[in-house]
Parts: C-alpha cells; structure tokens; sequence
C-alpha cells in the first residue's frame, strides 16, 4: 500500500490524497492528455522513489558510458559492477547495443527513450514507473522494448496511449476527480477483444488482462 500526497495546481486539485495499492506485473494508467496521469505519476515518483522514466527526457552532455557510470556509482539497488553488467545486457536487449562510444546529445528520440529505459531497469530494482516509455519507437521496436520491461520488473505502471503497449497491460487504471480507479471501456477506447486478438498472441489460460 502505497500513500499517495494531494498535488494542486492553483486552487485546483489533480490528485487527492489517497492510497493505492499496485499488484505485481505491468499497471496501466489510461486517459486523455490533461486528465493528470503525468503529475499522478510523479506523486507516486515521491512515494515511493522507485526507478523512473519521465514523459520529456533531459540527458547531461557526454557519452553513453559515462552516464552509466555516474548512475552506477549513485544506485542503491545493487552494486555499482552488477549495475554496468546490467546496463549491457539491456542495451543489447532493446537493440541500441551501437550507442555505447556515442555522445547522448547525437542519439535520436527513440534512442534516447531506450537509453533512459535501460539505464533505470539496470537499477535492478524489481519496479518502474514510465511515461509513455513508446512514444517515439515503431510498433515492433514498442513491443520488444515492453517485452524487456517486463522482464526485468516485477511491478511497473506506465502512463500510455499506444495501443501496441495497451495490449500487454495486465491492469489498467485511469483518474477520477483525483483518484486512482479501474479503467472502462472508454479509457480503453476500444473492445478488449481486438487488442487480444489482433495486437497480441494469446497468453496462457489464466494470466488475461483485466480491463
């Protein structure tokens, strides 16, 4: 059970204090833009201070490697070695395994999604919070980066509106007046039927989604 503080923005409340509870596997927070899924996100940032991959990502000058030694020697979740060994296995497995020698600054938007992913799950924290973690990627490249997440969390919540990653949720969630509560079919915007059979392949016989 995770408590969650009130986030006002002037007299208006977008999230009411509250407490959530988060199952294990991939949590997704549905809703048109403006509804407060970012900011209830960054709530849930301050909560709990698990590994995090913002919406707009800001990257210091300098090469690949030397930011994953800088966040090597700040991490908390294991130790600095297991950490780098971490980082390149999940460039290799997110496909940008080339950007190690490369400056940040030259890499492309999908690129940089990837980065920050693999540079948060190397954590190895078992949790993430991501916002829209496929923005920027083709939809083989969004499977395949949600694939990697999965395997390396144990619990995630990710803000999303790609149908591709809406595929894979396990949960999905949306915000009322402030609060965190399960997402209809109006979130989804479409039946649970054709993300199941057409987006995906089927799961076994128990592990379905639940929208």
């Amino acid at each position: 059970m995770v408590r969650v503080a009130e986030v006002r923005f002037g007299e208006k409340i977008v999230v009411k204090e509250q407490e959530v509870e988060l199952e294990e596997g991939l949590n997704c927070l549905l809703g048109p833009s403006g509804l407060g899924k970012s900011t209830f996100l960054r709530a849930l940032l301050k909560a709990t201070g698990w590994p995090y991959v913002p919406q707009e990502l800001k990257f210091p000058s300098g090469r690949v490697e030397e930011l994953a030694s800088h966040l090597a020697s700040l991490n908390k979740c294991c130790r600095p070695r297991e950490y780098l060994e971490n980082f390149s296995e999940l460039i290799e497995e997110l496909g940008i395994g080339y950007v190690l020698g490369r400056k940040v600054e030259t890499l492309s938007s999908g690129e940089k999604q990837r980065l920050a992913l693999a540079l948060q799950l190397a954590r190895g924290c078992g949790r993430l919070l991501a916002d829209e973690p496929t923005s920027q990627l083709d939809p083989k490249s969004a499977l395949r980066t949600i694939e990697v997440l999965r395997e390396w969390t144990e619990l995630s919540v990710v803000v999303t509106h790609d149908v591709s990653v809406m595929a894979e949720c396990d949960r999905f969630y949306t915000l009322r007046e402030g609060l965190l509560v399960p997402a209809g079919p109006e979130e989804l915007g479409l039946p649970w039927g054709c993300l199941r059979d057409c987006l995906r392949p089927p799961r076994p016989s128990g592990t379905s989604p639940s929208p």
